[in-house]
């Protein structure tokens, strides 16, 4: 009976493959390996230099899993890359609408972080409470259960998906849109000299997603229009 109980217990410790770090965290030791390597494959060794650890250790092994449950890095033929998610979640702006959507889709990459998510769309309990979840449907042991439920809450925190609460804060289309109008009113408002006076702004839809902004004075003529035109056909010339 003994032995029975033993291997039980044995076959429990092992926890299904989840990230025990931060995506934030992920995302900075995937930028101290792009820093070296940049766009170039890596073998293991090379990224765990990167990172000053050992190849061999099990903590290398462990947070190298991590970089790819978040799909931060990816296999190639050649060796290691780093992925272009993690390209795109390096550039984005901080704060923005696109970081979040980007951070949230990283997010969803392990899979027992695509099903807390699909479980709670409005709020996220805190970590005990998702320890708790996470050992009675996933099999987690206590301990690793304790380590994922908190890289979990702590990645959503520190990209603002969550609030103190817990609150989902997912990323919204009219942020996108807002951040779009801003950077096109900078650019439609920056130029050399005085602002233009007695003008009228002039949006012309080119697509989906597409337009362009021209300011034009109130007097225009015909032969402005004509001027106009032919210094645009210079740029698809």
């Amino acid at each position: 009976m003994a032995d029975d109980t033993s291997t039980q217990r044995k076959k429990r410790s092992n926890s299904p493959k989840a990230p025990g770090i931060a995506l934030s965290d992920a995302v900075a030791d995937v930028g101290k390996i792009f820093q070296r390597y940049g766009h170039a494959t890596f073998t293991r060794g090379e990224m765990a230099a990167a990172l000053n650890m050992s190849s061999s250790g099990g903590a290398f092994l462990s947070r190298a899993a991590a970089l790819r449950d978040y799909d931060l890095i990816e296999e190639t033929p050649l060796g290691a890359k780093a992925s272009e998610l993690f390209k795109r979640i390096y550039q984005a702006p901080p704060s923005s609408a696109e970081l979040k959507r980007l951070a949230l889709h990283a997010m969803r990459s392990p899979s027992v972080y695509g099903r807390l998510l699909q479980q709670f769309t409005t709020r996220i309990p805190d970590t005990a409470a998702l320890a708790l979840r996470l050992e009675a449907q996933d099999r987690f042991n206590g301990e690793r259960a304790k380590t994922v439920a908190d890289a979990f809450r702590s990645s959503l925190a520190a990209y603002g998906l969550i609030d103190a609460a817990g609150n989902f804060l997912p990323p919204r289309d009219e942020d996108a849109a807002s951040e779009q109008e801003s950077r096109e009113e900078r650019l439609a408002t920056t130029a050399e000299g005085p602002p233009l006076q007695d003008s009228f702004r002039v949006e012309v839809p080119l697509g989906p997603g597409r337009r362009a902004v021209v300011i034009l004075p109130e007097d225009i003529a015909e032969a402005d229009v004509v001027r106009i035109s032919t210094v645009l056909k210079g740029f698809v010339q």
